[in-house]
């Protein structure tokens, strides 16, 4: 056996104890995450198994309220894995969309998917209403779900949303908040699979958001950046080359 073939068995080798790491991992992390939204289904409906017909109105929509939100966090936990395990495999399709899309229409369809009108009002947004992107679609929205609803959980302020095309025909996009934000040491590590910031700390999540954000921004063939906003906030930068 040359030494090529030994490189390339220690490659494989080193390639399948990486995956296996990340495969008990994300194990691991969904015996975790997925304990408490399922208790919260499982207690809901025993409560209303058992009580439901004498409470009032208002009192079955709190439980029903409670089981929606907590299938709708089982739900985008496992949607997080499938795509990160697609993304492992470098599986995930990608295409320009046959038509050009409304920026802002997608913004505002987001807006709608919020969980509260609380939510959704303390949401701005600014840039060309006319701004329309050939990007693929469905990576465009995963991202864009991904960073709106993570400044939505982790601030009480504003959540301010901007596109804007640069000289050059670039396309810019921006999601800022008035959060904590995150300390020098923690940006370093803001991309990694399975990080979660000191903020995050308690809240329910897989730390694989930011990781899949990144790599849809550059299937897409754009780029990422994130800054601190002062006194306190996050303001992440996303730019692609050709918009549409």
């Amino acid at each position: 056996m040359d030494h090529a073939e030994i490189a390339r068995l220690k490659a494989e080798l080193e390639r399948e104890r990486s995956q296996g790491e990340v495969r008990s991992r994300i194990f691991r992390l969904l015996s975790h995450e997925f304990r408490t939204p399922l208790t919260i289904i499982l207690s809901s409906t025993e409560l209303l198994q058992a009580y439901g017909e004498k409470w009032t109105q208002e009192k079955r929509a709190v439980h029903l309220g409670k089981i929606v939100n907590a299938v709708g966090l089982l739900s985008s936990q496992l949607d997080d894995v499938l795509l990160f395990n697609k993304m492992q495999a470098d599986a995930v399709e990608h295409s320009l969309s046959d038509e050009p899309w409304s920026v802002v229409a997608a913004f505002e369809e987001l807006l709608s998917e919020a969980e509260t009108d609380a939510q959704r009002h303390r949401v701005v947004i600014t840039g060309d209403a006319s701004c329309e992107a050939g990007l693929d679609r469905r990576l465009a929205m995963q991202v864009l779900r991904n960073l709106l609803l993570n400044a939505l959980r982790y601030t009480r302020g504003e959540v301010r949303l901007d596109v804007e095309i640069l000289t050059d025909s670039r396309m810019r996009l921006i999601v800022e908040d008035e959060g904590e934000g995150f300390s020098e040491a923690e940006t370093e590590h803001l991309f990694e699979p399975f990080f979660r910031g000191e903020s995050a700390q308690g809240q329910p999540g897989t730390g694989l958001g930011l990781a899949i954000v990144r790599e849809c921004v550059r299937i897409m063939g754009g780029g990422i950046r994130y800054e601190r906003v002062e006194p306190k906030g996050s303001r992440f930068v996303l730019e692609f080359p050709e918009y549409a």
